[in-house]
Parts: C-alpha cells; structure tokens; sequence
C-alpha cells in the first residue's frame, strides 16, 4: 500500500486549531492570527506577556499558557509556502514558554511539537524523497515529542502528536503512527487516525470496522469538516478491499451524489480511491459519472488514472 493513500490531496490546509476563547486575552489573540511569520517573528514577547497581564487584560492565565496561545492562533506561520520562516518564527514563542515553563513543560513539549509538524506537514508528498525543509522542521517535532514522552511516558497527548507527525513522515513506517496512536486514548480524532493507519497497512476489515466507531460530528466541533470527505471516501474504499461490494456501492454512489452537489467538498477528498472504484469494480454503474467529477475539479492527473486503471481493467 502507498503511504498517503487515505490523505487528502493536500488542497486543504492542515494546520492546529486556533484556539481562540472568548475571554479577555483570547480578544487580544485576535490581532495576531493573521500574521505573516516575519511580523510574528518581530512580535515583543516581554511586551506581549505585559500587555495580557492579570493587570492589563483582568486574566489569570499564567505566561506560559499565554505564549502558548499566541503560538497557536498564528496559523499562517503553519502553511506550506511559508516554511522555514513560519516555523522558526513560532520556535522562537515555544522557546520562550520553555525558559519560563516549571510545572507546564509538558503543554510546552507537546505544542511546540505538535506546530512543527503542522509547519512540516505538506511539503513533502512522495514516499522516500522529503523535502529537506521539512526534513529539518520534523526533526525538530521529533526531539520535543520524545522529550516529552520521557517525562511523561504515558501521557496521551503526547502520543497523539507522535503518532500524526509519524503518519505525515514519508520515512516513517505507518505502523510507528499506528503505535504511537493505540496509546493515544480514545478520541474521536485519534479512531479516525487509527483506521486511516489499518487501511494504509492493507487491514481494510480492521479499519472498516474502527471508521465505524468514529464520531464523524467531532470534525465539525473541531473545526475541521473538510475530514469528513476523507472519511467517507476512505470508509467506502475499505468496504470494498474489505469485500463488501454492496455496501462500497452505495456509500461510492451516495459520495458522487453528494460531490455532484457541491464540487467544493470533493476538492477535500483523495479521490484517488473513488477513481479507483469507478474504473474497476463499479464501471457500469458508476464510471462515467466518476471521471466528469475528475474533470470539473480539474484534475488532469486523476483524469489520466481513471482512464490508466479502465482500459487496465477492460484488456483483462
């Protein structure tokens, strides 16, 4: 199986909640969650820690936890096109909150980890040729998430952190994610990872089985509906790899329905496993109507594919 068959196909930014509260410093995190990384990087942060003070702002949020927040509203530091800047310009807050962390070094370990693999994420789509950018940032995930996981070495959050960079690593074997996440707890998040895992190994039952048990409304609470595409069209695929052809079938049509209707959801999608289905076991009945999809969301490469994998299945 290749790794990041069950990942979308990167049009959608994945980057770490915003984590903006309606409280009076979370008014105050609004003004910079737009920023570019070299203004985030010119940031004061003493002047910063000043200004959203108990006695400036009323909060009782301790510097640590201020500066963290500050790190993790700054979303566009965590885009592709923005690395290495963006990440050394949130390195510089989480090293910040590391000098003065005591109790809180493990929220520190365990953001600081998690914004470096989100600032890594992206940049390098083909198995076994990273990006050295990318490369260097994960590094960096890497050396936080263990040091956190040697303080605490059953602290879930630390897991889960571990297991996401590992599944986004082209040079990690997905059973390392898979590891890290079985020790994750049992969020709605962490299922969903765990049967993207299992379908990425071939144990497409075992992850038919775990997508069944995932809280697919959590997506949305978290802010990140786009998942929900993935899901689907990862469920369907394990269904049939699973051999269950009747119930791929309809959940392969009730995805090129939905898509139909709203072109915008499939751009969230791998649709790799769609174009899959439509040119193989489903032609007949889905075909046509999978490779127009290919062809208004303008993909030229998952148009040649669909055509690749049907004259493949029609010279058998």
């Amino acid at each position: 199986m290749t790794k990041g068959w069950a990942r979308p196909r990167g049009r959608q930014k994945k980057r770490p909640p915003r984590e903006i509260a309606t409280d009076p410093i979370g008014a105050e995190l609004l003004s910079y969650a737009v920023k570019s990384p070299a203004e985030v990087n010119r940031i004061d942060l003493d002047r910063f820690l000043v200004e959203t003070s108990a006695e400036q702002l009323g909060s009782r949020a301790p510097p640590v936890e201020r500066l963290l927040r500050l790190a993790m509203v700054a979303v566009r530091c965590t885009e592709t096109d923005a690395q290495p800047e963006g990440w050394l310009a949130l390195k510089r807050i989480c090293d910040r909150a590391r000098q003065i962390a005591k109790r809180e070094v493990m929220d520190v370990l365990v953001t600081t980890a998690n914004l470096a693999g989100a600032c890594a994420s992206g940049r390098d789509e083909e198995p076994h040729d990273p990006d050295p950018v990318a490369v260097r940032i994960r590094r960096d995930a890497y050396a936080a998430v263990h040091e956190a996981l040697s303080i605490e070495p059953d602290h879930e959050a630390a897991h889960e952190v571990l297991g996401r960079i590992a599944f986004e690593d082209p040079e990690r074997d997905t059973a390392d994610a898979l590891h890290a996440f079985l020790r994750a707890g049992g969020s709605p998040l962490v299922t969903y990872y765990v049967a993207c895992c299992q379908q990425e190994l071939g144990r497409f039952a075992d992850a038919l089985a775990t997508y069944d048990r995932v809280d697919v409304g959590a997506f949305d609470r978290m802010g990140e509906s786009w998942r929900r595409e993935v899901f689907l069209e990862n469920r369907a695929f394990c269904a049939w790899r699973a051999d269950d052809l009747e119930r791929a079938e309809v959940e392969f049509r009730a995805l090129v329905d939905r898509w139909e209707k709203d072109l915008s959801l499939a751009l969230d999608a791998p649709l790799v496993s769609l174009v899959a289905a439509g040119a193989g076991p489903f032609r007949d009945s889905l075909g046509p109507r999978v490779r127009r999809l290919c062809v208004h969301v303008e993909d030229r490469g998952l148009v040649k594919l669909f055509d690749t994998l049907r004259q493949e299945h029609d010279s058998r």
